[in-house]
């Protein structure tokens, strides 16, 4: 301990250049105000930015300084020898040398930025400027640069040919933390990110500390015995800390269905397949989004589309598209079958992350929207087959669906919604893509006086079901529209915002009574047909039917987790059974940019059990099992 002390005074003593310099360029800003009179306009604007960069460059540039000298010098030099002739240990050389290094660096840090920072002691230059994060981060990144510069002096000092075996193992850790890293920063887990680059700086930065005393200890004053000692030890700490990140991110990313806590389901139209996500132990923000297939238990990884992507099933629930990141800032359309499960293929088509998707019924096409381009391309190939410049004034409020293979058709508001809560005129126009052709045409409009109104097509897409918020004439509340022209159908009584399903050539929907919740079924031409009370609640949703029967799923109490799924039988008005603690994934919302309602058929549903995790739903008996293993 004596020993390091007296090091550290003796190297502080040699460095008081570096104060004195330092305390010197503190009072250059004051100096540049009085020599040039433009600064003196706003000289706490100069003086802050002079002062942040001061606090941050000052000490990389003493450590930059110091990590090359330290050890370096005294090894070329052969004054190593005066060291270790006396009694001195490596060990204490080492961190006593380390210690005055980092003292001088931030003393030299704080006697440059003192004077400015007294006085812009209360001034904050703009939004950006934080004097505090820039100190944080120069406390943090000098220790790094000083003792890796000591590392590179100390290889290129020693002259061996080895070194070219150091630069390969660079070169292989950067792609090792560049495959480690990368599928999350695509999954946009940044807490998780962060902790995995946490770690591995960290851990770097304690095995940089430690090589310093071992590779004096073993190489005392040869400069290449040094150097081989020093890369030893470096590289073996490194692959042991890839090897421990990368087994950890491979755990997270990979993680078992049963070990993931559901959030999030999203059924296709039919067949057996559903999206689900959630969180995985230790995974942080992490949210593993997995294609299950309900009948078989199969399970097909794919990336956090359900979180921060676009996903859209094809009519006949056999194919699956989704935008997943390959390049920064960059989002591409993958597709994969499901019947039978085939492997991910990637189209080519590159798109914003704003992004409105979907399939045609086959599975055959796509059909998505990007920076005011209506594009229709092939979803094996992703060639382009038609395109068109639309206007999308709202991207909650435009729609897109195939008529059939060949023709897309494109609903979409001509005005932003109205934010104040007033009556005003909203004008629909319906468009269709002719594909072969590439003939673009305006069949049809409409307009109500209201807030803003909505759009939900019949599953076959030949009617749109106009949903309008505060219109100014009641008539206009809830009413059908044919698709193609816009012309008004039928006027129906009206239901809850948004919150209606067609089933059987009527509509079912939900409204809140003194009894509670109450399912309601009207004929088209607006005649009620059933009313049934579902008991106490705060909304419900219609999840999927098959035949007669539908599965509704009720908000007990959100607050404190309260839901229950109800399979109802609309034939007798009657619940077939209840199934208190499950959540269920409502269908196509308001959200979808397929207005084409639709609910599943079954007959297996997903829902999710008190412990998130996944269940199956048999609509024709009503019983709730376990996927299987």
């Amino acid at each position: 301990m004596r020993t390091a002390l007296a090091i550290i005074e003796r190297d502080l003593k040699e460095r008081r250049f570096i104060f004195i310099a330092a305390l010197i360029l503190g009072f250059v800003p004051f100096i540049s105000l009085a020599i040039v009179p433009s600064l003196r306009a706003n000289p706490r604007d100069f003086v802050a930015i002079f002062t942040a960069g001061q606090l941050f460059f000052m000490p990389l540039a003493v450590a930059l300084g110091l990590g090359s000298s330290m050890i370096g010098s005294d090894l070329t030099a052969g004054r190593l020898s005066f060291y270790f002739s006396k009694p001195i240990s490596p060990r204490s050389l080492w961190y006593g040398k380390l210690a005055a290094a980092l003292v001088t660096i931030y003393v030299a840090m704080v006697l440059a930025a003192a004077p400015g920072t007294i006085f812009t002691w209360n001034y904050r230059y703009g939004q950006w400027m934080d004097r505090r994060t820039v100190f944080l981060a120069s406390v943090i990144v000098a220790p790094i640069v000083l003792l890796l510069v000591h590392v590179l002096s100390t290889m290129l000092r020693s002259r061996s040919a080895w070194i070219a075996l150091d630069a390969i193992g660079v070169a292989t850790t950067a792609a090792f933390v560049y495959w480690i890293l990368r599928p999350v920063y695509d999954a946009e887990a940044m807490w998780l990110f962060i902790a995995l680059l946490t770690f591995m700086s960290g851990a770097l930065l304690v095995t940089l500390i430690v090589s310093g005393a071992w590779h004096l200890a073993r190489g005392r004053i040869d400069r290449r015995a040094n150097h081989n000692e020093l890369s030893k030890l470096l590289w073996a700490s490194i692959a042991s800390i890839l090897v421990i990140a990368a087994a950890y991110a491979a755990v997270v990313e990979h993680a078992p269905l049963r070990h993931t806590r559901v959030t999030s389901l999203y059924a296709a139209p039919a067949g057996a397949w559903v999206a689900a996500t959630g969180s995985v132990p230790y995974g942080f923000d992490y949210r593993a989004t997995q294609l299950v297939n309900l009948e078989t238990g199969k399970i097909a990884r794919m990336s956090n589309a359900l979180q921060y992507g676009a996903l859209a099933f094809s009519r006949d629930g056999r194919h699956v598209a989704w935008t997943q990141s390959f390049h920064e800032g960059v989002k591409e359309i993958v597709t994969r079958s499901l019947d039978p499960i085939g492997t991910m293929t990637r189209t080519g088509i590159e798109t914003s992350e704003n992004l409105e998707l979907v399939m045609s019924d086959n599975g055959a096409r796509l059909a998505y929207i990007d920076r005011g381009i209506l594009n229709v391309a092939d979803a094996g190939t992703g060639r382009s087959l038609a395109s068109v410049r639309v206007n999308v004034p709202s991207r909650w409020f435009s729609w897109t669906y195939f008529v059939n293979p060949d023709v897309v058709r494109f609903i979409v508001a001509k005005e932003m919604p109205e934010p104040r809560n007033v009556a005003r005129l909203n004008t629909l126009d319906i468009f269709e893509l002719d594909v072969p052709s590439r003939h673009w045409t305006h069949t049809g409009s409409f307009g109500v006086m209201a807030r803003y109104t909505w759009a939900s097509a019949t599953p076959d897409g030949t009617r749109i079901f106009i949903n309008s918020m505060k219109p100014a004439d009641q008539a206009d509340a809830f009413f059908i529209v044919d698709a193609r022209t816009g012309a008004r159908l039928l006027t129906l009584p009206p239901a809850p915002f948004n919150a209606f399903v067609p089933f059987n050539d009527s509509v079912v929907s939900f409204a809140r009574s003194s009894d509670g919740l109450q399912l309601r079924q009207q004929a088209l031409n607006g005649q009620e047909v059933r009313t049934i009370n579902l008991g106490e609640g705060g909304a419900a949703h219609v999840i999927a039917a098959r035949g007669t029967r539908l599965l509704v799923w009720c908000e007990r109490d959100r607050q404190k987790g309260a839901f229950e799924g109800l399979l109802v039988d609309m034939a007798t008005g009657s619940i077939v059974r209840r199934m208190p603690g499950i959540r269920l994934a409502p269908p196509h919302h308001m959200w979808e940019d397929d207005p084409r309602v639709f609910v599943p058929s079954g007959p297996l549903v997903a829902g999710v059990d008190k412990a998130d995790h996944i269940i199956r739903i048999n609509l024709e008996d009503g019983t709730v099992r376990p996927l299987p293993q």
